[in-house]
């Protein structure tokens, strides 16, 4: 079984149970009937383990006198902001969980995501030598294939798709791309090109938007108001890291979010319904409000 999946299960072990001594942490990999044949772990392989986690997670695992000697994370606060490890770990955490429980699969169902997932390794690779890639790529709203060559930034799975931020040389300018729609792809090994975070990374490209695509625009602060029930469920994920409460009453909840509009936000807002009003800015109310008027008119609500 990989290694990874056996780090994995001690970072899930440790978070699941906050504190453990190490021969609590023995016991319990002896009972792993998964990852594990029945054998407790030898201490030398527990410390090559907490190496290994620090080196590849930024995962710090201590020893605590102070807590009746035992293990505990001791960054938990740097590792919740650490997004790629979160869901590397998420992901492992899930595989592990389930193929415990063969028994059960067609009772635990996962959400399938489209092809493109084969790109993904070959981007990945592509980012972390600096070298720009060539693709094939298939415009919906064109209907044709053209050859793209890019400098990737970042990959981020939203809504069921890999996506692709990069910058583009034939336009000259940051674009995302979907991977299901890339046809083939070629690594430029003779060539390279240099990443800079601080204009490319995905924090600062999305700190002003919200879904997949981006603006050029200025934030604008958006008021909207939500039914007393939707508004539990845009309190426990909000729709972006500036979101917050304005006003609250026993029957509506009052939010603002700070942001540049995109389709994905029109979307979003739209697929709530009835439970969301946009209050302002009055140019994005009308905005909703015609696209509400198009819905209306299709399914023969206004004539």
């Amino acid at each position: 079984m990989n290694v990874t999946f056996r780090l994995v299960w001690l970072i899930d072990t440790l978070m699941s149970r906050k504190s453990l001594s190490f021969e609590e942490i023995s016991d319990l990999w002896s009972r792993n009937t998964f990852l594990n044949n029945g054998s407790r772990l030898p201490r030398s392989t527990f410390s090559d383990w907490v190496r290994e986690i620090r080196d590849l997670f930024g995962i710090r695992i201590e020893y605590d006198r102070s807590n009746l000697q035992k293990y505990v994370i001791t960054n938990l606060d740097e590792m919740r902001d650490n997004t790629t490890a979160n869901w590397i770990i998420n992901s492992i955490s899930v595989c592990n969980t389930l193929s415990q429980y063969k028994d059960m699969k067609d009772r635990v169902i996962i959400e399938d995501i489209p092809s493109g997932q084969p790109h993904l390794d070959t981007i990945i690779n592509a980012m972390r030598d600096c070298h720009p890639i060539q693709i094939e790529y298939h415009n919906f709203r064109r209907d044709d294939h053209k050859l793209h060559t890019l400098q990737p930034s970042f990959v981020k799975l939203f809504e069921r798709r890999w996506y692709v931020s990069a910058f583009s040389v034939e336009n000259n300018e940051q674009r995302v791309y979907s991977l299901d729609r890339i046809k083939s792809i070629t690594v430029l090994t003779d060539s390279s090109y240099t990443y800079d975070p601080k204009v490319q990374s995905h924090d600062a490209i999305y700190d002003r938007c919200t879904g997949i695509f981006t603006s050029d625009n200025k934030p604008v602060e958006i008021v909207f108001r939500t039914s007393k029930l939707q508004a539990k469920y845009l309190t426990s994920l909000p729709l972006h890291q500036s979101q917050k409460i304005v006003r609250q009453t026993q029957i509506k909840t009052t939010f603002s979010i700070m942001v540049a509009p995109t389709i994905d936000l029109n979307r979003k807002f739209l697929s709530l319904g009835a439970n969301v009003e946009i209050i302002s800015p009055k140019w994005y109310r009308q905005e909703i409000r015609e696209e509400c008027a198009r819905m209306a008119k299709m399914y023969k609500i206004l004539r």
